[in-house]
């Protein structure tokens, strides 16, 4: 399901997922959550804003439940905030972005990096490309030394500066 999503097919990621689930009811709460988070953002793909907020609800009620580590819960929350950008509640997303900000950045410089990347994508869907900028850069400085994430942030970096009329700092 996880490699359908990254290829595009969100809808068929969710049904993926929602299969595994039926196969796998007592798998552990990590692998769960995982495949709810799938279906969420398939869902919401697909206009089922609904359906997916209520897998998210699911999700969270099981991480409080098995005391998950913070990590998890800001991975559902981040899912839940493109959930609401595709929905297209964005004074709702903010919102979600400015309550999960001191959780997300004091656990750990991965997932500081993983929520200061969304956070960008989501301030260049509004055309705030100053504000995706800086957030770009910040992720940078916290992205740690995997090579595949800092391309990743340094493309979206120099694409940012491209679309906000500055060429040459996107080189």
């Amino acid at each position: 399901a996880e490699v359908t999503a990254l290829l595009g097919s969100h809808a068929e990621a969710a049904r993926r997922a929602a299969a595994w689930r039926r196969e796998h009811r007592d798998a552990p709460v990590p692998e769960t959550a995982r495949a709810l988070r799938l279906g969420a953002i398939g869902l919401a793909r697909e206009g089922r804003f609904d359906c997916a907020a209520a897998l998210l609800e699911e999700t969270e009620h099981a991480e409080a439940a098995a005391r998950r580590p913070a990590s998890e819960r800001v991975e559902t929350a981040l899912v839940r905030a493109r959930c609401l950008s595709l929905a297209g509640r964005f004074t709702d997303e903010d919102a979600l972005y400015a309550r999960l900000r001191r959780e997300a950045l004091s656990d750990g410089e991965e997932t500081a990096a993983r929520f200061l990347a969304q956070e960008a994508r989501a301030l260049l869907d509004r055309r705030d490309y100053d504000g995706a900028a800086l957030r770009f850069e910040e992720a940078l400085a916290r992205g740690g030394d995997d090579p595949a994430v800092r391309a990743e942030l340094l493309l979206d970096l120099a694409a940012t500066a491209y679309h906000s009329g500055d060429p040459a700092r996107s080189r």
